[in-house]
């Protein structure tokens, strides 16, 4: 039951993100999009492993995963974030021909 709540939360998170993308017209690359469906599974099996080493009574198992998995989680998270940023700082040069 926990999981299947996991997933709903998950769920509703990644359809709120998605509508806030639209509302905002922000364009990805599929390098970041890679990136981030890596990191969307990477934080959904941290979250079944910690919650299934929960279950079994296994308390140290599940607080080092969550530390592992966390901490590798944020530090994707802020790349991914000066990934985006840096490419929006970066304006494209024209096409025109200047004579």
């Amino acid at each position: 039951m926990i999981l299947f709540l996991l997933g709903v939360i998950l769920g509703v998170l990644a359809v709120k993100l998605w509508e806030i993308k639209q509302a905002k017209n922000i364009h990805f690359s599929k390098l970041e999009y890679a990136i981030g469906i890596i990191w969307i599974l990477w934080v959904l099996f941290g979250g079944i492993f910690v919650v299934d080493s929960l279950g079994e009574g296994e308390t140290r198992a599940a607080s080092l995963a969550a530390l592992i998995f966390g901490g590798i989680a944020l530090l994707v998270l802020l790349g991914m974030r000066q990934l985006y940023l840096r490419r929006k700082r970066i304006v494209p040069p024209s096409n025109s021909i200047n004579a």
